[in-house]
């Protein structure tokens, strides 16, 4: 990881007179000017406006609190929904009683009836079954039964709403029903996975808030996010950014495939590196770097046709010189 360091600044103020002089200037130095606050996370991010060509803004996945609001995998089609696992008579939590016909009316009903649904599916265990048959037959062929639960699928009229029905849905304790869940936003929080995994890493450092955004190609064939990391001071920053980089692989779960790349000239201090990020996705760049007591983050995804080291690391340093602005 490359370090900023201070040798030209105490060259430039060696005749600087008094020992009080030079640490004013070596301060100036070593945090820029005043520090970032959290009004000025947003402007620090990618927007529509500068975005790689061909990319869209994606709402859902962009704002504050982008540890909370992250999905599990950009490239797995995980829009947010909210799921309803009705009983079955092998399932031990409903002690072995499988839902009724009623029950399951009873829990559709209540749907329906929510304004926050832009709509809903029911998809019976026999019907799972069926699909299963046709993508895996001999795998259907083996199974004792059927083990699959009926199940009916939420579609929220916008993202945020899902981890907010999910839970509202299991306070709510329908007769019947074994399980409620949810993908998308919140998805990560609500199972203790990766972005609090991420979260607890920088806590401990004085980290306060972030901001981020999200684009995506025609059909997901390319991709791009930029996150503003906000702490309380450059050197919790910092100490966050070398642990970030520490646990990059265990993070994203593919430490064989990464690499490293230069991020030379980024911020006070930076690391790179390049490699498939998630399942099913085009390989990719990612460069994080340090500002004051900022970090900033940038992935861009893609085809080589679309996305190379030179592209990524150009809009990479188009972020980092709206920072210095």
């Amino acid at each position: 990881m490359r370090r900023f360091r201070l040798g030209k600044c105490l060259s430039a103020n060696r005749s600087a007179a008094g020992l009080f002089v030079t640490l004013l200037v070596l301060a100036g130095c070593a945090s820029g000017t005043k520090s970032f606050a959290r009004s000025d996370l947003p402007r620090l991010t990618l927007r529509s406006l500068d975005a790689p060509a061909g990319l869209r803004y994606d709402p859902e996945g962009s704002g504050a609190n982008m540890l909370e609001r992250e999905s599990y995998n950009p490239w797995g089609a995980v829009a947010s929904k909210v799921f309803i696992y009705f009983c079955t008579a092998s399932e031990p939590s409903c002690d072995f009683a499988a839902a009724t016909k009623q029950q399951e009316r009873a829990a559709i009903a209540r749907v329906r009836r929510d304004p926050r649904v832009r709509r809903w599916r029911f998809v019976s265990k026999e019907k799972r079954l069926r699909q299963l048959r046709k993508t895996t037959p001999a795998a259907v062929k083996a199974l004792p039964a059927n083990p699959f639960p009926d199940a009916l699928t939420i579609y929220p009229n916008y993202g945020g709403l899902a981890p907010t029905l999910g839970m509202e849905l299991q306070a709510a304790k329908l007769p019947g029903v074994q399980k409620i869940d949810w993908s998308g936003i919140g998805a990560l929080a609500k199972h203790l996975g990766k972005v609090l995994f991420f979260d607890r890493l920088l806590r401990p450092f004085g980290f306060v808030a972030d901001y981020g955004t999200q684009f995506y190609g025609t059909r997901k064939t390319a991709y791009a996010e930029s996150i503003a990391f906000l702490f309380k001071d450059a050197q919790g920053a910092s100490k966050g950014l070398t642990t970030m980089h520490s646990q990059i692989g265990q993070l994203l779960g593919q430490a064989a495939a990464l690499k490293d790349v230069s991020a030379r000239r980024l911020g006070q201090e930076s690391w790179g590196v390049s490699g498939i990020f998630f399942a099913s996705a085009p390989p990719g760049y990612l460069y994080v770097w340090r500002r004051r007591n900022l970090v900033l983050f940038f992935t861009a995804s893609g085809a080589k046709t679309v996305m190379t080291e030179a592209r990524a690391r150009s809009w990479a340093a188009k972020l980092d010189a709206r920072a210095t602005g």
